[in-house]
């Protein structure tokens, strides 16, 4: 059975280990309404991403003459939460001008991602933003699942050399852990 020695508890912590591993982070891209609409017609919303189906998707939202810039926003969302390739991919939100695509699923960071508005194609106003802001960058960490069984490994050596215990199953030296004594987590002392 390997032990951990004084030195080596002494350099390290869980608290270190623990540190090691990157949590994951959803993309989050916005872009922001910068005016209203003065024509009755569809404002071009255009959504570009990995992993998008068709990308680039165009999304056509109607708008009237007098739409405000909460109202332009508030249609685009709505709109881009009826498309279905849109929403299998992202959470739409938004609050007065802003329109907010969060992606469901933590990912390396896409440089692609993109939200366009175009309300010149139709005339309706609404001026054109051709680029999104990346508020929040996608991040994933692909060594994660090893960290995680370093920890486990650290943490099981950090056990057994503290207290002199270690995880194997022994017939008669279980402690149950449910009150039906099924589910037994079995200690021994070396």
């Amino acid at each position: 059975m390997a032990y951990l020695t004084i030195e080596e508890l002494k350099a390290r912590s869980v608290m270190d280990e623990i540190k090691n591993i990157t949590s994951p982070v959803q993309q989050v891209e916005t872009i922001t309404v910068t005016g209203g609409a003065t024509a009755d017609a569809d404002v071009n919303v255009i959504v570009t991403a990995e992993g998008l189906v068709g990308s680039p998707v165009t999304v056509a939202v109607p708008v009237i003459n007098g739409d405000t810039i909460t109202d332009v926003s508030s249609k685009i969302i709505i709109a881009l939460q009826s498309d279905a390739e849109i929403i299998a991919l992202f959470d739409v939100s938004g609050a007065d001008a802003d329109v907010v695509l969060t992606k469901i699923n933590a990912e390396a960071n896409d440089t692609t991602l993109n939200i366009e508005i175009n309300g010149s194609a139709n005339v309706t106003g609404v001026p054109d933003v051709a680029t999104s802001v990346d508020t929040i960058a996608g991040v994933v960490d692909e060594d994660n699942d090893a960290k995680l069984q370093a920890l486990l490994n650290y943490c099981t050596l950090l056990i057994e050399s503290y207290v002199g215990f270690s995880f194997a199953l022994e017939s008669g030296k279980t402690i149950s852990i449910d009150g039906d004594g099924d589910n037994q987590l079995a200690l021994h002392k070396e």
